[in-house]
């Protein structure tokens, strides 16, 4: 096994070898037309969803998350790696497994839980339980008829004060389904799709009546807070568009994240003075 001590979330670096050579062999066998991407999930997210808790709107050091649907576990190395104390849970044992190898792999095994969940929508964790919940690329692959009860109980376990952060879910309102990158399926009513399902985004205002309580934090904060958050720098037509329409989005008293095709928010929880 490799000494190397494990660095900050800028510099993520593999550092246990062998732990490395097992989750690149699995990885091959679970994922055998896609394992060099997934091989580099951590370094994605480190250079995408660390941006939300760089910027300074969401502390992260010392707080207690769940990543809900962890999938290889790339979201939560990345927090656990910026002082999250990291629970990450999952309906799939197999990638349970490719993530806790992966966390190894890292060196945030030790600031990393790992939870198997069932299907059915329940969640085995307490009551206000956690800071922050984060759902990122997930909850638009929950079944449309147990989305109301995840969303509730992702409200149950989360402290009055913390935040549900959605990053990464595909867009209904996109005339691409961001996931298969196939065109107008998102506008295709489900019951066209026969014995198989098709992926489709989510309607922006269910996620948001799932939360019906909580504040939207980027509606009441410049644009400029948002843009720093999504990291949207690619070209400069991007940022001039995104720019755009996070001042009109911010004019008209919504988050612009509900509006890309890749939705993006932070919702606060009401405290418990005013629950």
């Amino acid at each position: 096994m490799a000494t190397k001590q494990a660095q900050g979330i800028g510099t993520l670096q593999v550092v246990d070898d062998a732990a490395d050579r097992e989750f690149r062999k699995l990885l091959k066998e679970q994922f055998p037309s896609s394992w060099e991407w997934e091989e580099r999930y951590v370094d994605h997210e480190r250079r995408r969803i660390a941006r939300v808790f760089e910027s300074g709107i969401l502390p992260i050091a010392d707080r207690r998350v769940l990543e809900f649907g962890c999938h290889i576990g790339g979201t939560s190395i990345v927090l656990a790696s910026a002082g999250g104390s990291m629970t990450g849970c999952d309906v799939n044992e197999k990638s349970l497994r490719l993530a806790q190898l992966n966390a190894r792999r890292y060196g945030q095994f030790d600031r990393l839980a790992l939870v198997r969940i069932g299907d059915g929508g329940m969640l085995p964790f307490r009551d206000r339980s956690f800071d922050a919940v984060v759902c990122n690329s997930v909850l638009e692959y929950v079944k449309p008829a147990l989305l109301p009860l995840v969303m509730d109980e992702l409200d149950r376990i989360l402290k009055p004060g913390g935040h549900v952060v959605i990053y990464g879910t595909s867009n209904r309102l996109s005339p691409i389904e961001m996931h298969s990158r196939r065109w107008f399926v998102n506008y295709i009513p489900s019951s066209f799709d026969g014995s198989r399902r098709r992926a489709r985004g989510l309607w922006p205002w269910d996620v948001r009546a799932g939360f019906a309580q909580y504040a939207d934090v980027f509606a009441n904060r410049p644009a400029a807070d948002y843009l720093r958050a999504r990291g949207e720098v690619s070209t400069t037509f991007r940022r001039t568009v995104m720019a755009a329409a996070a001042h009109l989005s911010v004019g008209l008293g919504f988050s612009p994240g509900f509006l890309t095709p890749w939705m993006f928010a932070i919702l606060e929880k009401p405290s418990a003075s005013s629950a």
